[in-house]
């Protein structure tokens, strides 16, 4: 079918699918093999990536290379020879025996330390946990650094839930999982068949006992629209105190909603409990040197000495989950099945480095049966990828000299100066806060800071080195305890450093930081269809009359990477981030009688939510369907709202004196702007996993929020009785 005979739904039945149908329809935008979803983000990431692997290219082709360049090298030729090995696979045992050998060495690495290393068993699990913590293997407690939500200049230790396969808590208990369960029970059968193939040992009936203590791990997990309410369950301890006040920790309390009756009350834990706690405890922070380091880096950084309060302080995100916990990893009865749970972790850590047959085995479940994603990345692709995971900065160095222009950067400078001030003004007109508020709102707004394009000060990676002959195993390892130190080690008890990044400037995406207090793009969003420096460059048909005095790509841009902007700024203000205060700190600065108001306005979204369904068929003919969750996507909802409604005020601000067929004109090429944006097309697998995990709303949902932005109506004929209409009363107008 050409695009000519593709049937468009007007602009007041489904105004995404008006702006989007020809393209989703299109043949040439089938989503590739390699991908389980297409649209703008993933064309210009899969761009980026051809950009990176030209770079690896050119670097391997140079004679006289940089230190940087060497090491990116060293890593391309290591996974570039372990595909190689793939292709060139044996099927004999002394082939096998070696490809295997990451893999053996760290099985073994498991059962030394928990069955024949010294102490007792407690001691012995504290060890193996310090272990995996200093080599990024997965296991239930998360150990990491943040800013202190209280005091955000101040980076401490943070610990918090972990340790599970599949993507919330849902895929365990809820029947419209059903079929993804029985998928993972069968990949756990597959892994162990493959471990038995060729020779390596694992614990008796291996996947049932994966399986059981995984689903045992996510009954005492918070749902995924729980998560995001982290200021209601973080309790701001200390290494000491985290043993002796287990009991008081802070927990949220509809948590105790996704239990059974019998499991809701949960008995203080004994002095013998406390003990054993403590054992465990004292081991993992000894392991780990957090005492002693964490005094160093406090007396270094804050020229002084504290308190044991003060040197060893720690955030604890959900006191209910380790309470728990530990009762479970403790109990005897349960050694066999934690062994065979770490077992499987240390599986999922090094597949890829040993057989072709175990890496396509997790691709099969974990990419296209859990989201349809029908091939494998290139071998330049996924080595790109690791090269980003590990020393994106390194790569990013060199991406922005040659791709993006610094003409970019203050053009996108000057829009976000521009929305900035939209901001500014809306709330100064803001007509339902009262002023107490309003005034606290503009101080935080006058304290935002922005970042653009890449980090004034690069990380550094001078003390990472490799050697000749390192394998990518050997380079990974390496790596990883390279990143241990400078990453976590190092930052504990320091002041914040207000210069990094957490995202590499070859990232397609953005953010806002709440502790921060920033906004954050990256040069490679800064491009069509967020950026168009030229008409041409438009990627969408628009009505062309009527724009002789206006800027075209000014008008597309407010509605691409000046929405996008305006989105991160208006986090800032969402249902988590206006608990954060200027200087990123967790402050009330809310009057109760705004709070309320805004809670309405929070129910408004949270009710269209609600409407959206997905459904589908699964293996056995019945038809599952899928909601929405208001909860988990609220932040993301209002963000959008606020950067559509911004992103309007701030074109509008730039035509100031133009006739209203040049508004209109203007303001129509916003919104087609806006909902090309967001154009998108999924595998059925992928938009059923992201609807439970994904704070984000699906495409179709965003491209039509603009229902909720009254000139739409006028601009496109919006009448009562539409499907895009909403009446007045139930539009969510905030900024």
């Amino acid at each position: 079918m050409s695009a000519a005979e593709i049937e468009v739904p007007s602009p007041q039945e489904d105004f995404y699918q008006h702006v989007n149908k020809k393209w989703i329809e299109d043949p040439e935008n089938a989503i590739p093999p390699e991908y389980s979803s297409w649209g703008g983000f993933l064309k210009l990431h899969d761009e980026s990536l051809k950009n990176q692997i030209q770079l690896l290219n050119e670097i391997q082709e140079k004679q006289d290379r940089s230190v940087d360049e060497q090491k990116l090298a060293m890593i391309w030729d290591a996974a570039i020879e372990k595909f190689r090995q793939w292709d060139t696979e044996s099927s004999d045992d002394a082939t096998n025996k070696a490809n295997y050998q990451p893999l053996t060495d760290e099985l073994t690495q498991l059962t030394t330390i928990l069955r024949s290393g010294e102490g007792n068993r407690i001691e012995r699990l504290a060890s193996y946990f310090g272990y995996a913590a200093q080599y990024n293997i997965r296991h239930p407690l998360d150990f990491d650094k943040g800013s202190d939500l209280t005091s955000s200049m101040d980076v401490i230790l943070d610990l918090s839930a972990a340790g599970l396969s599949l993507p919330t808590r849902d895929y365990y208990f809820e029947d419209e999982f059903e079929s993804q369960r029985k998928l993972f029970q069968q990949h756990l059968s597959n892994v162990a068949k493959i471990m038995n193939d060729c020779g390596i040992e694992l614990e008796p009936e291996f996947e049932s006992k994966v399986f059981s203590f995984q689903c045992d791990l996510a009954m005492i997990r918070m749902k995924s629209d729980q998560r995001r309410l982290y200021s209601e369950y973080y309790t701001n301890t200390s290494l000491e105190r985290f043993i002796t006040e287990i009991d008081s920790l802070n927990s949220l309390e509809a948590k105790l909603e996704n239990y059974p009756e019998e499991m809701r009350k949960i008995a203080p834990y004994s002095e013998e409990e406390k003990k054993v706690l403590s054992q465990f405890m004292e081991k993992l922070y000894g392991d780990l040197n957090l005492r002693s380091i964490m005094k160093e880096n406090y007396e270094k950084d804050y020229n002084g000495t504290a308190d044991e309060e003060r040197l060893h302080r720690m955030a604890v995100f959900d006191g209910d989950y380790f309470r728990r916990l530990f009762r479970i990893l403790f109990d005897d009865e349960n050694e066999s099945r934690l062994m065979a749970y770490l077992q499987y972790n240390v599986i999922t850590g090094v597949r890829f480095y040993c057989t072709k047959a175990l890496d396509e085995e997790f691709f099969d479940f974990y990419s296209r049966q859990l989201s349809g994603q029908k091939e494998q990345k290139s071998t330049e692709k996924r080595t790109i990828q690791r090269i980003n995971s590990w020393v994106g900065e390194l790569l990013g160095k060199i991406y922005v000299a040659k791709h993006f222009s610094p003409d970019s950067k203050v053009a996108v400078e000057r829009m976000i100066d521009t929305v900035l001030e939209i901001m500014k003004e809306s709330l100064q007109k803001n007509d339902w806060l009262t002023e107490p508020t309003k005034q606290k709102a503009l101080e935080k707004l006058a304290k935002f800071t922005k970042k653009i394009g890449f980090p004034d000060k690069w990380k550094d990676y001078s003390r990472l080195t490799f050697s000749e002959g390192d394998s990518l195993y050997d380079i990974r390892k390496k790596i990883i305890a390279f990143m241990f130190q400078r990453d976590f080690l190092e930052k504990l008890n320091t002041v914040k450093d207000l210069t990094e990044w957490h995202m590499t400037p070859q990232t397609v995406n953005a953010y806002f930081s709440p502790t921060n207090n920033e906004i954050v793009f990256p040069a490679a969003i800064i491009q069509p269809p967020f950026y168009s420096v030229t008409k041409e460059t438009i990627d969408f048909e628009y009505d062309a009359s009527n724009t002789d005095s206006i800027d075209v790509c000014l008008a597309a841009n407010f509605g691409g990477i000046g929405a996008v902007i305006a989105h991160e700024i208006t986090h800032g203000f969402d249902d988590q981030g206006r608990k954060f205060d200027g200087d990123g700190n967790l402050v009330d600065w809310w009057t109760e009688e705004d709070a309320a108001l805004f809670k309405a306005k929070t129910e408004l979204m949270g009710a269209q939510a609600d409407l959206y369904e997905f459904s589908v068929t699964n293996d056995e003919g019945n038809v599952v369907t899928h909601k929405m969750r208001p909860q988990l996507t609220m932040g993301e909802n209002l963000a959008d709202l606020g950067g559509l409604s911004l992103g309007k005020q701030a074109l509008l601000h730039h035509l100031k004196g133009k006739d209203d067929e040049s508004i209109r004109a203007a303001l129509k090429i916003l919104f087609i702007s806006w909902a090309n944006v967001w154009k998108f097309k999924a595998s059925d697998e992928l938009r059923v996993q992201r609807l439970a995990s994904d704070p984000h709303a699906p495409a179709d949902f965003r491209g039509n929020l603009l229902k909720n932005i009254d000139e739409f109506y006028s601009l496109f004929d919006v009448k009562e009785g539409d499907k895009m209409f909403i009446a007045p009363e139930k539009r969510v107008v905030m900024w």
